[in-house]
């Protein structure tokens, strides 16, 4: 996602973040964006990203399976994370 687009659903519990060939935003950054969106809390307010999931093995990861059908998915900060090829992004909040 570009500086000053939107995240998609953010008023209904749920974000979706659709992949964007352009952007080079690693998935883990998009990951603590998407959250601090959905429950409206700073960045650097939410818990470390490595409580949930190692980053730099989600990036590897993600970027590895660019071409290929793959699923990610975890837990973080009270939503749930969904990885889906080509790199969407999905959270949805438990509350």
């Amino acid at each position: 996602m570009r500086e000053g687009d939107e995240l998609l659903g953010t008023s209904t519990g749920t974000v979706r973040d659709p992949h964007d060939p352009a952007d080079d935003t690693k998935p883990s950054e998009r990951v603590v964006r998407s959250v601090a969106a959905l429950t409206d809390t700073d960045p650097v307010d939410l818990p470390p990203l490595y409580d949930a999931v190692d980053p730099e093995a989600l990036d590897r990861l993600a970027d590895s399976q660019a071409d290929s059908e793959y699923e990610i998915a975890f837990q973080y900060a009270g939503t749930a994370v969904y990885f889906s090829e080509p790199g969407d992004l999905h959270v949805t909040s438990f509350e």
